[in-house]
């Protein structure tokens, strides 16, 4: 499903996996002015990688800057698409859920449960549709 360019998001903002947000906000600042397009204008050649360049650098920040498209990125199912944008604030709802049974119920084991049951969703693959059976039209049409 995650299908990554060559670089990894780490490796264009050029840092760890392991790298705290800081770590990265500060590393983003970085490359962002160091390839910003009009510090190349000079050149037509290089400022269209520069642009290139800098529009990864913003895609690599947008996604490891959010908590959630982070850890998406890392299970390897991120995709660059508005699906996986729905697909993360599905994620965000959901733990948010989890957060609120734990607040209520002050035990631990159902929201962990939970937690479980999720990661098993998501490493079966149920979301997708290839696993999901349409009924015929003949069966439909037979049962009238």
């Amino acid at each position: 499903m995650g299908s990554r360019s060559t670089d990894s998001f780490y490796s264009i903002l050029a840092v760890d996996t392991n790298s705290s947000a800081e770590e990265i906000r500060s590393a983003y600042k970085k490359q962002a002015l160091k390839w910003h397009p009009d510090k190349w204008s000079a050149d037509p050649c290089l400022s269209e990688q520069a642009k290139l360049r800098f529009q990864q650098i913003q895609h690599a920040y947008e996604v490891l800057s959010n908590e959630t498209k982070r850890a998406v990125y890392d299970a390897g199912i991120y995709e660059s698409s508005e699906d996986t944008d729905a697909f993360c604030d599905f994620l965000d709802e959901i733990v948010s859920l989890m957060d609120n049974v734990r607040a209520e119920s002050n035990e631990e084991d159902e929201a962990e449960e939970l937690r479980a049951m999720f990661v098993k969703m998501v490493k079966e693959d149920w979301f997708s549709i290839d696993k999901f059976e349409f009924p015929l039209k003949e069966n439909i049409v037979n049962k009238r």
